[in-house]
């Protein structure tokens, strides 16, 4: 045994080591018998995948490895995915696309099918999705960066909006609500009748000083 100073001692384990086996989960959600849930994987440096585990235990990778399925809006994030019994909406943090996937169930195995891009646009930012089927839209939070200079982003210039894109035509969005600094959490009730969202402004941060919005529809959506 040798004494050392703190910080001089040569270890065996080097960052790799340490971080190879860190896995994340995130944004869980129930879905038919069994539940899906967010995995990254640290061997593909930090990709993350939309993933399915049945009642039984068996566990099956939906999204492709070529897709990094995470959301940029507010910079941290917020949830880049949601689904029903099949369909599989999800963002994809390289091109900012949203992208619909159909989905089915082989057994205890969920199995990811087509795939369309709703939408693809460098400077629109998506995440917190709900599907209205309703309506045949997915309902989001947009964070629209198009007013801004790529090369020095103005915060002030980029505006949240709550906003409903087709199902089936795509397409940026149709504006819901828009009038906060920030917007998220869109939920829908088991009607579909209402919709309820949060927002907050600039000074506040959302453990300062938000609002709760309640919204129905009328027939037109």
């Amino acid at each position: 045994m040798k004494r050392q100073a703190y910080g001089t001692w040569k270890s065996p384990l080097g960052e790799a080591d340490v971080f190879k086996r860190t896995e994340v989960l995130n944004f869980l959600r129930g879905g038919v018998n069994g539940l899906f849930f967010i995995k990254s994987f640290a061997e593909e440096s930090g990709r993350q995948a939309v993933m399915y585990r049945h009642n039984s235990g068996q566990i099956s990778r939906i999204t492709p490895p070529t897709i990094d399925v995470s959301s940029r809006v507010h910079e941290y994030g917020l949830a880049p995915y949601q689904v029903n019994e099949n369909i599989l909406v999800f963002c994809d943090k390289a091109s900012n696309s949203v992208i619909k996937q159909s989905i089915r169930f082989n057994n205890e195995v969920c199995v990811g099918d087509k795939r369309i891009t709703l939408v693809s646009d460098s400077q629109l930012r998506y995440g917190d999705f709900v599907i209205d089927m309703r309506f045949n839209r997915l309902i989001c939070v947009r964070e629209d960066h198009r007013a801004t200079d790529p090369n020095c982003s103005d915060s002030a210039k980029v505006i949240n909006s709550l906003v409903a894109i087709d199902l089936d035509t795509g397409g940026t969005g149709e504006i819901l609500f828009q009038g906060s600094d920030f917007v998220s959490s869109p939920s829908l009730s088991a009607d579909g009748q209402t919709l309820v969202w949060q927002t907050w402004s600039h000074p506040n941060m959302p453990w300062d000083n938000t609002q709760i919005l309640v919204a129905d529809f009328d027939p037109a959506g």
